[in-house]
């Protein structure tokens, strides 16, 4: 009795884990007082836990709750729609959709980027929060690169990136995940057409800014002739109140005239888009996104930075966790932590850009003149240019306070220091977008591109910056670098800068806050997508003979024009045997127990269905357990009679069932009362007429009268959903439906119609006994003289 317990304690916690845990420790407690301890929880939280305590007895009780309810519980948190991203390859265009991404999958939406095998190869690093799945662009092995031109490149893409990213549609929808939305960059327009061949929504995502979208469909339109006459000439634009300048940077570039026909072919077909999707937020340039919004359906989506740099909404959203390149983060944090703060100019020219020599030379003592401390980051592919002894002097008169330059940093944290006052760009919109957002003031020395008008907006429509003017060779000279750092750092004439910059950063943040400009917009799309995308997922289980399949087979293809999503699932046995199988709808494969060679390698019809039920179950199981973890959970199972066992795992699972018989009512009445026994098998004469409920008269169960339904109507929710015929021989209503899509044989299709196109109009008598029922020698004897007696022409199979 000393040892022995003195009590027995029944632990009943609410069925949470911060409920759980403090009565657990405490039941941990009175064991140690030699009280015996029995923990009581429910089976539904049994089921999710991953690790159990081994230390006391558990038992399982009900919260009364049906699995019904918990299925649903599970669906009220499953995705709510499925987007395919499509980004150009290059960081400066994946980063911004990603952004965009994880904005969506806190809205509950499924999220797979698409990108190609070449680009992948490079990543340095990848982001692990969503799916990412692989393209061709033609180039595997060396991208843009092994293309050898840009022409080139962008034609081979267009070819084998429709086929690619087709197959990459069909396999997700295969899986049991369709998508139904391709989010797309412009710079690929045929992702468009890809979209519509499957009947999905398409968006287009912008990733520079409205006001340089307008002037390349201006471009497109004709509005605006390309190059300038002049490099500093100045246009008045649709959609801007004043003039702005274009000079030639915007066009003067390698393959220049290959680029703009590609920036102005984004528009060429965007009218077919359902959405135009802008990287940018609406109060920074409402008056042109006022104006395009009159064109194409525009919404701006942006700033596409990670959360915790705005509103800190979504969890762990801390980078964007893509990069090209390794970044120093740890000596360029530290070197920023022994800064005063506001007293470092950041310097990057982004991910490509190239500066001449001679312009590395005047940037390097433009910073080193401006005598503020500086972070210049040198791509190792540009460190040559670099004058000589630059850092070894660096070094010298100010050790590593001065200056500090590595070959790639973190941007966004660099922005985000307190010490950071300042930050000369190249005016990659990226770049620009970040500096908003943090409210960074700039120096803008613009390359290329969309770059120049960046920098105008800075200078003059936003005032959070100045710009450094080129001299006639092109190149921005020291002094002009030092006089703008000073003029943002330091001067009166750079208060309205620093001041505008704080402004902006507050713009930012509130338009993706809840309730934003952008938040609202992204809602909204959420909302369209919810509309469009499947509102239930049905299992489809039918018993494996064509004859069963095809009925079912067309209803779900009725389903599916309902926006329900399908899985079919059948046997691998049978699969096997199939000639031809359907591309409209998932299939999944389940084990009958008998797996090369179905109920011929059972042997007796017995052994087979005993096999089937066993083996069925559990693997009807786990493919329900597996489309639930893969974000698309079955809430219905539609199953074929001949297989009863279904009825146990749908309910088991908490799942709807639906029996789907393949018989017409008539003969699933005379079944039905030959089950209750109401008729007697084997009648004693073969043309006994018998009574059957349901019948008004003796009537032989090949006539199917419509009354049939109404009495059998009163025993089960019997609902009639046939004819189960492809839509072109009915009502035309499904897109495509012309074929059942699987078949077991394969037709000699051209034989037959050819023969038929030549036989004067119903003049052919068609003989077919199915794909099962085996006729004995003497019966076909007999047939095929029947046949020739009638002298009517026939075809037979």
């Amino acid at each position: 009795m000393s040892t022995s317990h003195k009590a027995h304690c029944l632990t009943l916690p609410y069925p949470l884990q911060g409920h759980i845990n403090p009565m657990l420790q405490f039941s941990k407690r009175l064991q140690s007082k030699r009280v015996e301890i029995t923990i009581a929880t429910t089976k539904s939280f049994l089921k999710k836990m991953k690790e159990l305590p081994t230390s006391v007895s558990i038992e399982a009780i009900s919260d009364g709750l049906p699995p019904s309810y918990l299925k649903l519980q599970k669906m009220s948190t499953s995705h709510k729609a499925h987007c395919l991203i499509l980004p150009f390859q290059g960081q400066s265009h994946i980063n911004p959709m990603l952004q965009f991404s994880k904005r969506l999958q806190s809205k509950r939406v499924k999220i797979t980027i698409a990108t190609t095998k070449s680009f992948l190869k490079n990543m340095k690093e990848l982001p692990t929060s969503v799916s990412i799945e692989a393209i061709s662009d033609g180039y595997d092995d060396g991208g843009r690169d092994q293309a050898g031109s840009f022409v080139a490149y962008v034609t081979r893409f267009k070819e084998i990136g429709s086929d690619t990213l087709s197959q990459l549609i069909q396999k997700l929808a295969n899986s049991g995940c369709p998508v139904n939305c391709i989010v797309y960059d412009p710079f690929l327009p045929w992702a468009v057409e890809v979209a519509k061949n499957f009947g999905l929504i398409s968006a287009a995502f912008f990733t520079q800014n409205c006001a340089v979208d307008n002037i390349y469909y201006h471009v497109h339109k004709g509005v605006i002739k390309l190059p300038p006459t002049q490099d500093d000439e100045e246009i008045l634009i649709p959609g801007f109140s004043r003039q702005l300048a274009i000079g030639y940077t915007f066009v003067i570039v390698p393959e220049a005239e290959r680029i703009l026909e590609m920036l102005v072919n984004q528009f060429s077909n965007l009218d077919k888009v359902d959405w135009v999707l802008i990287n940018s937020f609406y109060e920074l340039e409402k008056q042109v996104i006022d104006y395009m919004s009159k064109i194409y359906p525009i919404k701006t989506i942006g700033p596409t930075i990670p959360s915790i740099y705005l509103d800190k909404r979504l969890h762990d959203d801390k980078e964007y966790g893509l990069s090209v390149f390794k970044p120093m983060t740890n000596e360029c944090l530290n070197w920023l932590n022994h800064q005063p703060i506001n007293s470092v100019v950041y310097v990057s020219f982004g991910s490509i850009t190239n500066l001449e020599a001679e312009q590395m030379l005047e940037l390097a003592w433009g910073l080193k003149n401006s005598n503020n401390n500086f972070l210049w980051v040198v791509r190792s592919t540009e460190e040559s240019k670099l004058p000589k002894n630059f850092l070894e002097e660096l070094k010298l008169t100010s050790g590593n306070n001065k200056g500090l330059v590595v070959s790639w940093c973190p941007q966004l944290q660099v922005l985000e220091h307190e010490s950071t006052g300042c930050f000369l760009t190249h005016c990659g919109w990226n770049s620009i977008l970040e500096a908003i957002s943090l409210g960074v003031p700039m120096v803008t020395m613009p390359q290329w591109a969309d770059q120049p008008t960046n920098a105008e907006l800075v200078k003059d429509i936003w005032e959070i910056g100045v710009r450094a003017k080129q001299d006639e060779k092109g190149i921005v000279r020291r002094e002009i670098i030092e006089e703008c750092i000073k003029l943002v750092m330091e001067e009166e004439e750079g208060k309205l800068i620093r001041e505008n910059a704080k402004k902006w950063k507050e713009m930012a943040r509130n338009t993706v806050d809840e309730g934003g400009s952008s938040d609202k917009n992204i809602e909204e799309f959420v909302s369209k997508l919810m509309s469009t995308s499947h509102k239930a997922h049905c299992l489809i289980l039918p018993y494996p003979f064509q004859g069963h399949i095809n009925p079912m087979l067309q209803f779900s293809k009725r389903l599916q024009s309902k926006h329900v999503e399908i899985t079919i699932a059948t046997t691998k046995s049978f699969l096997k045997k199939m000639k031809e199988l359907p591309t409209s709808v998932s299939i999944e494969v389940i084990s009958d127990g008998y797996d090369d060679g179905g109920i011929d390698q059972a042997k007796t019809y017995e052994a087979y269905l005993t096999r089937f039920k066993e083996v069925g179950s559990d693997t009807l199981s786990q493919l329900i357990q597996k489309l639930e973890n893969s974000g698309c959970p079955v809430n219905c199972i539609v199953y074929d009679p001949f297989l009863p066992w279904v009825v146990k795992v749908a309910k088991k699972i908490g799942l709807i069932s639906a029996a789907f018989f393949t018989q017409n009512c008539t003969v699933a009445n005379i079944y039905y009362h030959v089950h209750k026994g109401v008729i007697k098998l084997s009648p004693t004469q073969n043309d006994e007429k018998i009574l059957i409920p349901g019948f008004s008269c003796p009537i032989e169960a090949s006539d199917v009268p419509t009354f049939v339904i109404d009495w059998m109507s009163k025993i089960y929710p019997i609902k009639t959903i046939g004819p189960t015929i492809p839509s072109m021989y009915l009502d035309k209503r499904l897109h495509d439906d012309k074929e059942y899509g699987l078949s077991i044989f394969k037709p000699m299709t051209n034989e037959c119609l050819n023969w038929l196109n030549h036989q004067p109009i119903s003049s052919v008598l068609y003989v077919s006994f199915g794909s099962l029922a085996k006729l004995e020698s003497e019966q076909m004897l007999e047939l095929a003289w029947g046949l020739k007696n009638s002298k009517e022409l026939l075809v037979g199979s």
